[in-house]
Formats: structure tokens, C-alpha cells, sequence
């Protein structure tokens, strides 16, 4: 039997070899892999070496703050992000310059008004609410969250309108790069050990000048074409698209990111470092779908809806086969030497091993699940697919605040894991049984029909 099923996926990977879709795929692909996969490198050694340019303590603060950011500015965004990809390139191919304009001008107004209004009042918290020692770290989280929020905002602008590289560079290579320059002055002397308000007050006016070089690079996005180009709305329509867009990714997004906000709320920061320090390296299972998932996205919406579904099973066997021995081997190695990477994050950060492994275990499932959020989003799925994320970290919250208090960093990391792994499955018998599509690895050993 296992024989047999080895032979069924040596035969298909020979299919795949001389597939022309997937030799197209591969090709279309190929800048937003070596990028995204550059970054997600990068990203790793930015917060590892942004670890050894604090302590622990520090550390545990900045990835408290860091979490709160990314989360209001996710939320502050309002889906507008996703939506301006959605209708800035149908506007331009409809040649409708003025409504193009509009709708990226529009998202702009909302990134600032929202994200601005959260970063205040994360500013207001810090210097308000006690019990935060040294509140400057939250007063620099809130304008962190102003300007992840147009970062992100503004990647996907420049995603729209010129693709790729113009999109990720800038904040995944240049910003990183940035930021790890400067831990280099740290680590070497030539500068003082930051503070966690020192780090998030640096990386923040990094960020800025970046995303500033980003909005001049294109004629779209510089100033004055923004505000004084002539420009059409369609307010009410966007919205209504951005609504359900902005409720998944702000699901998606709350189970780690409050994962760390309540390790920090109920345990200490000295808690809170190692176990930040382990969420990002345990991300980096998840490399070698997420950086597959942005190539076969359009892929699988374009075959699905031309009901070509031995297609789109092709399009997910390929995904998940291409990432599964990666994601494993990188799992084993934190099985087997995650203590010694924790450790290159400074002293006392072994203490995060075991939260590692959990957290681990949880992105090796939602690896060899295979594409599943694409498959739900671009299938007309999205209603479902909110759902179910909703209900799982709904769960997963509860988990966490029920166990982060009687096991610390350990029953926080089940929750996340518990998350992870719970809208995966969910995700995996909804295609099985409405689409007749299996996105897992499973899918890899079933026989032909």
C-alpha cells in the first residue's frame, strides 16, 4: 500500500515536470519567490539581531508593541489594501484613469484616518494607563501603526499598478536592511543598546523614509498627482467590497499578534521576548507557502472559474508537493537545534523552546494543508472562509487566556497552534465536499478516479 502510494506521487511529479501550466506558473512566479523568500530571511535576522541590540527585558517590550502595531494597523486599514488590487487594475484595464486614481486616493484617506486614530490612542494609552514602566515604547507603537499602515497600504497599491518588485522591495529587502545596519552599530559598540522605545522610534522613521522613496518612484503615487490629479469615487461600492476583505485579514491576524499582547499583559516582558523571538522563527515555516500562495492565487481563481477543476487540483498538488520536504526539514531543525537558535536571539531566550516546537507544529500543519486560503478566497468562498477563521481564533482566544495564566508561554503557543491547525482542516473538508478539491498533501496519495 505505501508503495503504491509512493508511486502515485513519483508519477505525478514526473506529470508535473512536462506540465505546460506549470512550467507557465513557474516562470510568472519566479521574481515574487526570490523576493518574498530574500525577505522572510531578512526578517528573521532583523528581529534576531534587533535582539542582541537589547535585552531581554527590552526585547519582551518591543515585540509587545511590534504585535499591538501590526494588528491596529491591520484593523486601521480596513481591507483597502486588498481592495485597491482588486479594482486598480480593472479600472486601468477598463481605461478609467480618473476612477483608478480615485479608488487609490480614497484608500490612502482611509489608511491615515483609521491608522492614525488607533496610533493616538495606543499614544494616549502610554502616557495615560499605568503599569507599563517606561511608556515611550507605546508612544512610538502608536506612530508605528500610522506608518506600517500606509507600508502596507502602499505595497499593494504598487502591486496593482506595477507589479512585483516596486511592491516588496522597498519594505522587505531596503527597510530590513536598514534596520539591521543600524543593530550593527549597536552590536559593535558604536552606538548605545537601544531601549524598546529607541528601536520602535528607529524603525518607524526608517520605514517612513522608505515608504516616502516607494510613493516617488511612480507617477500615481507622488503627492501631487495624489491629491491634485483629477480623481472619481465610488465610496459606496468600496466599501461594501472592503468589509468582508477586512474581516479576514483582521481574523487571520489576531491570534498571534494578542497571542504576544496578553503574554505581555499577564506575564512579564522578560517572558515576552523569547516567546516573540519564537512566534517569528516558527513563521518561517510558513515561507515556502506563502511565497507559493501569492504565485498561484490568479492561477487557481482564472482555472476555477472556468470550471476546470482537474486544473485547480493540479495547481494545489503542485503548491503543496513543492513546499512539503522544505517546510519538514526546517521543522526538524528546530526539533533538533532550536535551543541553539533561540540562543543566537541573546541569553535567556532558550527558555522559548518549548513554545518553538508548539508554535512549530501548528505552521507545519497549515503548510502541508496546502493552499486552502487561496483556495477559499478565489473560489467565491470568502463568506465561509470567514467563518470559519472567525470560530477557530474565537476558540484559539479563549485557549490562550484560559492556559497563558496557568502554563505561561506554553498554553499560549497551544492556542496559536490550536488556531492554526483548526481553519486549516475546516478549510480542507469544505473543498473536499463542495469543490471535490483536496488542497492537503493528502491529496498527494489518493488514487485517480
Amino acid at each position: 500500500m505505501i508503495s503504491a502510494a509512493l508511486g502515485r506521487v513519483r508519477a505525478r511529479a514526473a506529470a508535473f515536470a512536462n506540465d505546460d501550466v506549470m512550467a507557465k506558473l513557474a516562470r510568472g512566479g519566479l521574481a515574487a519567490l526570490v523576493i518574498k523568500v530574500g525577505g522572510a530571511g531578512l526578517s528573521f535576522l532583523m528581529f534576531l539581531m534587533l535582539a542582541r541590540a537589547m535585552s531581554v527585558e527590552e526585547y519582551g517590550r518591543f515585540g509587545f508593541a511590534f504585535s499591538l502595531a501590526t494588528l491596529l494597523a491591520v484593523i486601521g486599514t480596513f481591507g483597502f489594501g486588498s481592495l485597491v488590487l482588486r479594482y486598480a487594475p480593472a479600472y486601468d484595464a477598463d481605461g478609467a484613469t480618473e476612477m483608478q486614481r480615485g479608488v487609490i486616493r480614497y484608500g490612502y484617506i482611509v489608511t491615515v484616518a483609521g491608522c492614525g486614530i488607533l496610533g493616538l490612542g495606543v499614544v494616549g494609552m502610554g502616557a495615560i494607563v499605568p503599569g507599563f514602566g517606561h511608556p515611550y515604547y507605546l508612544m512610538a507603537a502608536g506612530a508605528f501603526t500610522l506608518v506600517l499602515g500606509l507600508a502596507e497600504y502602499q505595497a499593494h497599491v504598487m502591486r496593482a499598478i506595477t507589479g512585483i518588485t516596486l511592491s516588496l522591495v522597498p519594505r522587505d529587502i531596503i527597510w530590513r536592511l536598514i534596520v539591521m545596519a543600524g543593530c550593527g552599530l549597536v552590536m559593535i559598540g558604536l552606538v548605545p543598546d537601544f531601549t524598546a522605545g529607541a528601536a520602535m522610534a528607529f524603525i518607524t522613521v526608517a520605514l517612513f523614509l522608505v515608504i516616502l522613496g516607494q510613493a516617488l518612484a511612480h507617477p500615481m503615487t507622488r503627492p501631487d498627482s495624489l491629491v491634485s490629479g483629477t480623481a472619481s469615487f465610488e465610496g459606496t461600492k468600496w466599501w461594501s467590497t472592503a468589509w468582508g476583505l477586512w474581516g479576514t485579514m483582521v481574523v487571520r491576524m489576531a491570534a498571534p499578534n494578542l497571542a504576544v499582547i496578553f503574554v505581555g499583559l499577564m506575564l512579564s516582558p522578560i517572558a515576552t521576548g523569547p516567546f516573540f523571538a519564537a512566534i517569528r522563527t516558527a513563521m518561517l515555516l510558513n515561507l515556502f507557502l506563502m511565497s507559493s500562495g501569492m504565485v498561484v492565487a490568479p492561477a487557481i481563481a482564472r482555472h476555477f472559474h472556468r470550471n476546470e477543476i482537474d486544473v485547480v487540483r493540479k495547481l494545489c498538488l503542485m503548491t503543496v508537493a513543492a513546499v512539503a520536504i522544505p517546510t519538514l526539514m526546517v521543522f526538524i531543525t528546530f526539533v533538533f537545534f532550536g535551543r541553539e537558535i533561540l540562543s543566537l536571539f541573546g541569553e535567556g531566550f532558550e527558555s522559548g523552546y518549548g513554545a518553538l516546537l508548539i508554535l512549530s507544529a501548528g505552521n507545519l500543519v497549515n503548510a502541508l494543508s496546502g493552499p486552502t486560503a487561496q483556495i477559499m478566497e478565489m473560489t467565491g468562498a470568502e463568506r465561509p472562509y470567514l467563518r470559519m477563521i472567525l470560530v477557530t481564533n474565537i476558540l484559539a482566544l479563549i485557549v490562550i487566556l484560559s492556559l497563558t495564566p496557568v502554563f505561561g508561554v506554553i498554553g499560549a503557543a497551544i492556542g496559536v497552534a490550536f488556531g492554526m491547525s483548526a481553519w486549516n482542516i475546516w478549510c480542507i473538508l469544505y473543498a473536499r465536499k463542495t469543490m471535490g478539491i483536496d488542497p492537503s498533501i493528502l491529496a498527494a496519495f489518493q488514487r485517480r478516479t
